[in-house]
């Protein structure tokens, strides 16, 4: 870094998202359909993990993309394009939540409107910071249980009497939360104090109690809140099978005279032994539905905003829970390890490659199910069998996409004795890092033992350094006319003054240590 020249930038916030189809497909350079890596000769093939499009594979070769050598080269991004929408594995578990909370029939969620009030009301003020103002909702709802439960001849003065806070209809409850929720966030003081103090692990805590009790009121609201529905229960097995399970009969029976009356309730078909299949399809249908329709309380349970940033509110889309494209990594990042005169593949090809097969298994029988089903007459066992080998190869899709992310989440068995190739959450588990190389159980002299202990005075975001190490460790500060007088107030200070500097770096690249001067000569160089 040349401190000679200042950094005309300034980092706000750093925030984490995933990549949506349309966005991977803009930073690949290749789409990848070849599943064969290389050729007869051993030279990377066209449309492969090793196209000469994603990087040199060896070092001598030259980049197809920006024609750079092997040690210039950043390496470029290909993807891959699945047939039929993957399962993220590591949003599985929500995307169940999700569909066990909806009601199949309005697609929203099955609570009542004003406790959807209370909750939404509670996670916007909670992205503000007001940690407070949220949890005093939860009274509120207590209150307007009571004044429910009144006899029919109470009037409402009577029911104002018997708590502090007692409102006659649902209708009357909404507007006041949300009055409430408009005069908390108007409220500049509490608003400046939640931001100054904010603390992300008592927001997090505070926002999971909220969401477990918001998925929870869902969950175990069988009738529909809106549309008085009753929705199907859904089965998962493992993470990569969802069922929709028939209704009982007590329930089937009173959708019968609900549709009978209404006549707005779809019948829903195709169960076979008392449950049905749920393909991707579907999935991703329903989940669509209900991110459109209850898109203001979707964002604020898979959104993110930060209090200290205001301008920063990232809105949350179903693409999270689906993967229809796969960025594959540039080469430099897959090496193949080379013994003699053979080359191996790195063990994320070996998953990729799995991914890739299945794609094309899943598009051949998905062409076959088709040709069968237009046929004159139709063949209903072969068109049977093919739905059959579908379904068998969108499942095996599905597990080997959940084995290049988290290979824990394959069920498929190895041979004794073998390990599963190692997927991304776990090339990311591994004790990497500076702490943990060069710091963690060193027990040599010079070195600093870290210890994990809990500290009520700091974030589980930042780590405790000691004095010794504090005043030693530095970054270089470039000067310029906008922080003149904090730098000069720091090479005053010196190096055992907090805000200080410990060194000053002049023009002609010499430096003056402060800690070797006098404070009268410190004065002095801060003003050169």
């Amino acid at each position: 870094m040349n401190i000679s020249v200042p950094v005309g930038t300034e980092v706000d916030y750093v925030s984490f998202s995933f990549y949506e189809p349309s966005e991977i497909r803009k930073i690949s350079v290749k789409q990848i359909v070849n599943p064969v890596l290389f050729d007869a000769l051993g030279h990377p093939t066209k449309g492969g993990l090793y196209d000469p499009s994603l990087g040199p594979f060896q070092k001598t070769q030259i980049c197809a993309t920006c024609s750079q050598d092997h040690f210039n080269c950043p390496g470029h991004f290909g993807h891959i394009e699945i047939p039929i929408p993957a399962y993220n594995p590591m949003f599985f578990d929500n995307l169940y939540a999700l569909l066990r909370s909806k009601c199949v029939y309005c697609h929203q969620f099955r609570i009542s409107r004003a406790l959807m009030k209370k909750y939404t009301a509670q996670l916007t003020l909670l992205q503000h910071g007001l940690i407070n103002q949220a949890q005093s909702l939860d009274e509120i709802v207590l209150d307007f249980k009571k004044a429910n439960e009144a006899k029919e001849d109470e009037t409402l003065e009577d029911r104002m009497e018997e708590s502090s806070l007692s409102l006659s209809t649902a209708e009357e409850y909404i507007d006041y939360v949300d009055n409430f929720m408009k005069d908390a966030l108007a409220d500049e003081e509490a608003r400046k104090y939640a931001a100054q103090d904010y603390k992300v692990t008592v927001i997090n805590d505070v926002r999971k109690n909220v969401m477990r009790d918001f998925m929870k009121h869902c969950i175990h609201s069988k009738k529909c809140g809106n549309c008085h529905g009753i929705s199907p229960p859904v089965r998962r097995d493992g993470a990569a099978k969802l069922f929709q399970l028939a209704l009982n009969k007590k329930d089937q029976a009173v959708m019968d005279r609900m549709k009978e009356s209404t006549g707005s309730f779809g019948e829903i078909k195709g169960f076979i032994n008392g449950q049905r299949f749920l393909t991707p399809y579907e999935v991703r249908k329903d989940v669509q539905a209900l991110f459109e329709k209850e898109g203001e309380v979707t964002t604020l349970l898979f959104g993110a905003r930060d209090p200290r940033v205001p301008s920063f509110i990232k809105k949350a889309t179903y693409h999270m829970f689906f993967i229809e494209v796969l960025a594959v990594a540039p080469t430099r990042f897959r090496p193949p390890s080379v013994m003699g005169d053979k080359t191996f593949e790195s063990p994320q090809n070996e998953l990729l490659s799995a991914i890739l097969k299945g794609s094309h298994l899943v598009r051949d029988f998905s062409e076959e199910l088709q040709a069968a089903s237009e046929e004159e007459p139709v063949d209903k066992k072969k068109v049977e069998v093919t739905r059959n080998r579908f379904v068998d190869s969108i499942i095996n899709l599905q597990h080997a996409v959940n084995s290049f992310i988290d290979s824990t989440k394959n069920p498929t068995q190895v041979a004794q004795g073998q390990n599963l190739p190692p997927g991304i959450r776990q090339a990311l588990e591994k004790k990497e890092g500076l702490f943990r190389k060069h710091m963690m159980g060193k027990r040599v002299n010079y070195a600093a033992r870290s210890v994990i202990s809990p500290d009520p005075f700091i974030e589980t975001s930042e780590i405790g350094i000691p004095p010794v190490f504090a005043t030693k460790l530095t970054y270089p500060e470039p000067v310029t006319p906008h922080n003149i007088k904090e730098m000069r107030q720091a090479v005053i200070n010196g190096p055992n003054k907090w805000p200080g500097a410990t060194h000053v770096q002049n023009e002609d690249q010499s430096i003056d240590v402060l800690g070797d001067l006098s404070i009268e000569s410190q004065g002095v160089s801060s003003f050169t």
